[in-house]
C-alpha cells in the first residue's frame, strides 16, 4: 500500500522501546528450551515470536517489529519467551569451538569481559518469515505500545494497523539506503558489524 513519510512518523511514535543487536534462532525443544514459553503456553514450530531477556519489563505479548538488515524484511511478532542466555568471551569467532561460550541464567549482567551473544532469539517460524537471515546477523527490535495492535490483529482493523506498521518499518529501511545493507555484506569486517538500524 502507498505509505508516506508523515504516516511512517505517526506509527513510529507508537514505539515504546527499541533494541538492536545480533539474532539467534531457536525451535521447540531445541537446546536448553523445554518447549514451554515464559509467557505461558507451549512453543510450536509455526509460532511467530521472540525470546527477549527483558521480557518482564516490556511485557508478555507486547507487539514487536523485527527487522532484519540482511534480508531487508520486517515482520510483526510478539514477546512470548525469555532469552537468549548465551554469552561469549571475545573474540566471537571460534568462541564455541574454543570453549569461550556458555549459558548465563543470572539476572545480573555477565562478568567482564563476557558478553551476550544475541539481542533476541527468533522463533523458527519468525526466522522463516524474515527470509531466513544468517545466524548472528543484525536485527532491530521495535516494541510498540499494546494499543497499537489488537494483538495480534484478531480482526480486520487490527490487521490493517499491523500492515501499516510493517509498511512504516520497511519505509524506514528504504530511507536508510543501500549503505545499511552493505554493512551486512561484511563491509565492516569480521566478526559482525555493529547494529546498523539503531536509528529506529
Amino acid at each position: 500500500m502507498p505509505f508516506g513519510i508523515s504516516q511512517a512518523l505517526i506509527y513510529l511514535l507508537l514505539i515504546s522501546h527499541v533494541d538492536a543487536g545480533r539474532l539467534s534462532i531457536y525451535a521447540p525443544n531445541d537446546g536448553f528450551n523445554s518447549g514451554n514459553l515464559a509467557c505461558g503456553g507451549t512453543f510450536a514450530s509455526d509460532q511467530v515470536h521472540i525470546a527477549y531477556r527483558r521480557w518482564r519489563i516490556v511485557g508478555c505479548k507486547t507487539p514487536v517489529m523485527v527487522c532484519s538488515a540482511a534480508s531487508g524484511r520486517c515482520v510483526l511478532a510478539k514477546v512470548m519467551d525469555a532469552g537468549p542466555f548465551g554469552i561469549y568471551k571475545p573474540p566471537l569467532r571460534y568462541a564455541v569451538a574454543q570453549g569461550r561460550w556458555r549459558v548465563w541464567l543470572s539476572h545480573r549482567a555477565p562478568p567482564q569481559p563476557w558478553r551476550y551473544r544475541a539481542a533476541a532469539d527468533l522463533s523458527i517460524g519468525l526466522w522463516k518469515k524474515l527470509g531466513k537471515p544468517p545466524f548472528l546477523s543484525n536485527v532491530s527490535l521495535l516494541f510498540y505500545q499494546r494499543k497499537a495492535v489488537k494483538f495480534i490483529y484478531p480482526d480486520v482493523e487490527g490487521l490493517r494497523v499491523a500492515l501499516q506498521l510493517e509498511s512504516a518499518a520497511r519505509h524506514h529501511l528504504e530511507l536508510q539506503g543501500p549503505s545499511t545493507r552493505a554493512l551486512e555484506a561484511g563491509a565492516c569486517g569480521w566478526p559482525f558489524c555493529p547494529p546498523s538500524l539503531a536509528a529506529f
